[in-house]
């Protein structure tokens, strides 16, 4: 009370010279610096700024690299599509299953409706269908291939087709009798017959030397023989569902520039084609050994062992016991000097094929990376390492709109990823292909088919006694003795040539993006007025009598935007948390020391101070000290926000990269971060600090003084 009272000349002074605002920040400054209470709030303070500060940046980070990611890589800022459809648009789900959207019949007339809205930089038409990749096991595909030779040797074609024909023959022999060899041992186990015994006489037959004395006389004879007796014998590959993306290619590579053709090349324009995602391509297409070796490989590099590492274990174990694939690929002179080399290099004798293939993919750390290198230079260039190989053309099958599969024949050109998400699945889950192509998968009819339905529906109609009589009437049951005959070869001649004319025209950039779509990216100028171009695209399309509508991208990504969504709730949820309980500890605080300095409240009422400005006095202490330690909470988080995002935070997963938009976050705050959380700390400082001032402030000097002595 003494130094209170010894401090009175120096206030009036103030009060005289500065006025009450300068009074009420030198008192505030005098109690910051003399009540040790206050440090501790003021640490306190520091954290909740720095942990809101940090949070909410590191929340917006995640939340633009998502939006970078999924709308930067096929789903744009907003989707539109048919109001009248049955199901919501959902880019990303089952891979077997699509939404079932109503079709956009002239999709030309929506997008002169939303190109010209302000805002919008883009328009892509698309269309999302499920296939099924139809290759045919490894004989099936050998056959294939000698049935093209053989058809050009029989056109006069020149002397390299003869000797790819020739090794292509010694290859089905080769399958041949390790299909035989693989019989054998099943039907041995086996209690019932498993196989057709006209298929296996018909696979002994193939195994004769007679048999192929006598190939080059009738080839497509033997050939017909061994594709319809002898390939059902060989199990054929899994079934492996497509997520296919039909656009205009060229503007998809123009919209969305994160693409990047990893192998092959982009499909030309105007051309029919498909690029897979190479992340698929690898993990579903490649030959199971090889993939394995690489993904041992991979993980070595990141500082893997195979010692104390169980997965890396299990892919060692299953390399050692699925050497079958390898060696039904490995024939001929080639596949004797394999043998040779890899008795050399395993330092065995005697050893057959498959066993010296199992020691060779015994792997551990020590021996990894000189087997690795033995694979890919000795045995990789003799087996088909794809099932489909960068520029081969492959069958997709698919279910049409009416219920009918229908196929189309696709070339790949090429793999490609987006650029950041490498290793992300998700990231590769669909796969492109150009329009023509998907509307044929999707069902419509091309014009000849259409020419021919209309010739259909002009034809004059039978009456109903005229069809009867030509069903039932005299004369109209014959019988006719059936023949059994070899398969016209002309005929598969004209329909290679079909595929490969069909493959090789060249379509008008109005025949590419105009007519059917399903769906499009509508890309724009400004993306954080997504919301407002979704109302402006919805307007537009009402007011031309389209049934458009448009939905932003979180809501077009389906249950990847769903999820994405979640993780963001998550992650706020837990700053939350540690906020709060800051918060909470802050608020019990700052009450204590109001309610402590009660001594000290009534002596400046004793003085002559009144209850407002005692109110004020306590609200400018918790205000500068909010200020100072939230000012401080703040530098500390840019800092550390400055420093992730320099080197990036990298992603606990490799699948959460594409969360990140790529294998790290690179986090950044902005001013609204920076203000919100001062706001949001100081603000609430003097909410907990206006109560207990008000209870104080009520304390006379009488009590005051009773409470001292």
């Amino acid at each position: 009370m003494v130094a209170l009272l010894s401090l009175a000349p120096p206030l009036l002074e103030v009060l005289l010279v500065y006025g009450r605002t300068g009074l009420l920040l030198l008192l505030a400054g005098r109690n910051l610096v003399t009540n040790r209470t206050n440090l501790a709030i003021a640490v306190l303070m520091v954290v909740g700024t720095f942990i809101l500060t940090l949070g909410t940046g590191l929340l917006s980070s995640i939340d633009d690299a998502m939006r970078r990611s999924i709308s930067g890589s096929v789903a744009g800022d907003v989707q539109v599509y048919s109001s009248q459809s049955l199901d919501e648009l959902e880019l990303w789900g089952a891979p077997d299953n699509v939404p079932d959207l109503a079709p956009i019949p002239h999709f030309e007339k929506w997008r002169e409706v939303i190109a010209p809205l302000p805002n919008v930089k883009q328009v892509v038409p698309m269309g999302v269908l499920v296939g099924t990749l139809a290759t045919g096991n490894a004989l099936d595909v050998a056959l294939g291939d000698l049935r093209i030779l053989a058809n050009q040797l029989r056109s006069g074609a020149a002397l390299p087709v003869g000797d790819r024909y020739r090794e292509k023959k010694a290859e089905v022999q080769a399958l041949l009798v390790n299909l035989e060899e693989e019989l054998q041992r099943t039907t041995a186990l086996a209690s019932d017959e498993v196989y057709e015994p006209l298929q296996l006489q018909a696979l002994a037959e193939a195994n004769r030397p007679q048999f192929w004395a006598g190939f080059d006389q009738a080839p497509f004879e033997a050939l017909e023989l061994m594709e319809n007796r002898v390939a059902p014998l060989m199990s054929d590959p899994p079934t492996t569902f497509l997520r296919l993306l039909g656009t205009d290619l060229p503007a998809f590579q123009r919209a969305f520039d994160r693409l990047r053709i990893v192998e092959g090349e982009a499909v030309p324009a105007g051309r029919r084609g498909v690029l897979l995602s190479r992340l698929f391509h690898e993990d579903s297409l490649k030959l199971k050994t090889a993939r394995r070796l690489d993904l041992l490989r991979a993980a070595l590099a990141e500082g893997e062992t195979i010692r104390d590492n169980p997965d890396l274990q299990r892919m060692v174990r299953d390399n050692q016991t699925n050497t079958r694939e390898l060696v039904f690929q490995l024939h001929g002179p080639r596949a004797r000097e394999l043998e040779r080399r890899l008795r050399e290099e395993l330092r065995l004798e005697g050893e057959r094929l498959g066993d010296l293939l199992s020691a060779l993919l015994t792997t551990d750390d020590a021996n990894f990376q000189d087997r690795y290198q033995f694979f890919y230079q000795h045995i990789a260039p003799l087996v088909r390492l794809y099932r489909v190989g960068v520029g081969e053309v492959f069958y997709v099958k698919s279910l049409t709109e009416n219920g009918y599969l229908q196929s189309a024949p696709l070339k790949l050109y090429g793999t490609f990823e987006f650029q950041g998400m490498e290793k992300a699945d998700l990231a590769g889950a669909i796969h492109l292909m150009d329009l023509v192509s998907f509307r044929q998968l999707y069902g419509l009819l091309d014009e000849e088919s259409q020419q021919e339905l209309r010739e259909l529906s002009e034809a004059p109609m039978l009456s109903r006694e005229e069809a009867e009589g030509a069903l039932f009437g005299e004369g109209s049951v014959q019988v006719v003795e059936g023949e059994s005959s070899a398969i016209e070869e002309e005929v598969f001649v004209r329909e290679g040539e079909g595929t490969e004319a069909l493959l090789a025209r060249q379509y008008t950039p109005q025949e590419m993006s105009q007519g059917l779509a399903l769906h499009a990216a509508v890309l724009l100028e400004d993306p954080s007025r997504e919301e407002e171009a979704v109302a402006a695209i919805e307007a537009a399309g009402q007011q031309a009598g389209l049934p458009v509508r448009a939905v932003p991208w979180r809501k077009a990504a389906g249950v990847l935007g769903n999820f994405a969504g979640v993780v963001g709730g998550a992650l706020l949820f837990a700053v939350l948390v540690l906020f709060l309980v800051t918060l909470l500890i802050m608020n019990n605080t700052l009450v204590l020391n109001a309610l402590r300095r009660t001594q000290e409240i009534g002596t400046l009422r004793a003085l002559g101070v009144q209850r407002p400005f005692v109110v004020l006095m306590i609200l400018a202490e918790t205000l500068l000290l909010g200020t100072v330690a939230g000012g401080l909470g703040v530098l500390l988080a840019g800092a550390v926000v400055g420093w992730l995002g320099k080197v990036g935070l990298p992603a606990p997963h490799e699948q959460l990269s594409f969360f990140f938009a790529g294998p790290r976050l690179h986090p950044s705050i902005g001013g609204a971060h920076i203000l919100g959380a001062l706001a949001v700390v100081v603000g609430l400082s003097l909410v907990s600090t206006l109560y207990p001032a008000l209870l104080a402030s009520r304390v006379s000097p009488r009590r005051a003084m009773q409470a001292e002595e």
